[in-house]
């Protein structure tokens, strides 16, 4: 058997023990990419990382905000409603908190596969994702922020957000699937 033929032949049994294990095997972590505006049409992007159903690691960046906040609390959903979980960050005196919409029935990250942010338009009831800054220009504001009670110019709403797995593993999973059928074509060609 030549050097091609058995990478083919390794390749094929990785992918498909892969593919059999998945089905029976939770991952205990996965990686997601986070992308938004916010009312003042700041842009919002990032990553965190979910290991056995909660947030690990986490990283975002607010456009109009300089530095990159922090995950400070992953509470989940303590203080955010039934399908919410709340993830809230911190970068130096700047606040930020993203609520993520579970799916339905499920209270916690396992399993969880992306999905939108609660925003302005109401996904979510009255809680939305939103930034404060360091030194908000409205001195009387109270404050609160992921929710429609506090609205000001230093309370920025997030407009629209989304949650997508990191497209690494979505090239994994195809080439490993070409693989397998550039195998099955050469197969099925000879015979």
């Amino acid at each position: 058997m030549n050097l091609t033929k058995s990478l083919i032949l390794a390749t094929t049994f990785v992918s498909l023990s892969t593919i059999g294990s998945a089905a029976t095997v939770t991952p205990t972590a996965t990686a997601f990419d986070v992308s938004g505006v916010f009312a003042d049409n700041s842009k919002l992007s990032g990553w965190f990382d979910i290991s056995n159903g909660t947030v690990s690691s986490a990283a975002m960046t607010v456009s109009t905000v300089k530095g990159t906040f922090t995950l400070d609390r992953n509470d989940g959903s303590t203080l955010a409603a039934p399908g919410v979980w709340a993830l809230n960050f911190n970068d130096d005196g700047a606040t930020l908190t993203l609520d993520l919409v579970l799916a339905k029935g499920a209270t916690n990250l396992t399993n969880y596969d992306g999905g939108e942010l609660c925003n302005t338009s109401g996904n979510c009831g009255r809680i939305i994702s939103a930034y404060l800054p360091a030194n908000p220009s409205n001195s009387d504001d109270s404050g609160h922020f992921g929710c429609d009670i506090a609205v000001s110019k230093s309370d920025p709403q997030l407009t629209a957000g989304s949650v997508a797995p990191e497209p690494g593993s979505t090239v994994l999973l195809s080439a490993g699937l070409s693989a397998l059928g550039l195998i099955f074509r050469k197969r099925f060609a000879k015979k």
